[in-house]
């Protein structure tokens, strides 16, 4: 699979889904949104815990178990050190967050003829700019996670987290351009917004799949378990709040299932069709 093409996707993929807002308005905009939301939610907890984690772990502590790998500690056990990556993703994006450089912007964003009652938390009024800051750092964690994937040099590793980040990219693209749209009243400078997130990804996914090749496979078993901390972080914060909300609850669970239940599905179908895939 060429890099430089794989990459160039990813770039088309989102930007055409962001750009909708710049055509036409969606009437139900943010009812879809919210679902689509929860949907991604499951799938990314499904990556997370069943993909991200699993494999990162397995390659950092073979290398680290190995003794061939320069990044092991004598006196801290590896597990331990695994888990301070998972960790450290999780910490990485709650910090972002509560410095208001947000990671997604919430459906309440695109309904503003209506009161809710409630404040817009972290999210700066008159301003989207600590929004694209905070949503482009998470989508180059999510391009290094493919990079990642794509230097141990597995196709069907690659491709489910490629699969996963798209679904939440989406949603991501979408509510960024809707957002950005309203608060600046620049189509221009709203453009400018949806390219720098669209291109995050992309050029994460050139750097990390490039650089990585020539590193040992330890660290790249402590990205891929920092991405799952930054998966496991944007999933729970998008779906947990409609949890809690009695009229939206039992929807928000069916779509975070069923997108659970996708992920497993199509996991096991790409592990059947390249079960021993490589990308090298």
């Amino acid at each position: 699979m060429n890099l430089f093409l794989f990459a160039i996707l990813v770039f088309l993929l989102v930007f055409a889904f962001g750009y909708l807002p710049f055509i036409r308005k969606l009437a139900s905009g943010p009812h879809v949104l919210g679902r689509m939301t929860a949907l991604a939610g499951g799938f990314l907890i499904g990556a997370a815990l069943l993909i991200a984690l699993p494999e990162g772990f397995e390659v950092y502590l073979h290398a680290a178990e190995g003794g061939d790998f320069s990044g092991r500690s004598g006196w801290v056990q590896p597990a331990f050190i695994a888990g301070l990556a998972v960790l450290g993703g999780f910490l990485m994006m709650l910090i972002l967050e509560g410095f208001g450089f947000g990671h997604d912007v919430h459906e309440e964003h695109h309904d503003h003829s209506h009161e809710h009652g409630h404040e817009h938390i972290n999210h700066p009024e008159g301003s989207a700019k600590m929004l694209v800051v905070g949503l482009s750092l998470h989508a180059l964690m999510d391009g290094f996670a493919i990079g990642a994937a794509y230097a141990l040099g597995e196709l069907a590793l690659s491709l489910q987290l490629a699969l996963v980040i798209l679904m939440h990219k989406f949603p991501a693209a979408f509510s960024l351009s809707a957002y950005s749209l309203h608060e600046r009243h620049d189509k221009k400078r709203s453009m400018t917004d949806l390219l720098l997130f669209a291109i995050a990804t992309p050029l994460a996914i050139m750097i990390s799949g490039t650089l990585f090749s020539t590193i040992d496979h330890g660290y790249i078993g402590l990205m891929l378990l920092f991405s799952a901390g930054t998966f496991i972080y944007v999933a729970t914060v998008d779906v947990l709040p409609n949890i809690h909300v009695q009229e939206r609850s039992r929807e928000t669970l069916w779509l975070v299932l069923a997108g659970i239940a996708a992920m497993v599905i199509l996991s096991a179908l790409i592990g059947v069709l390249v079960p021993d895939g490589h990308l090298h």
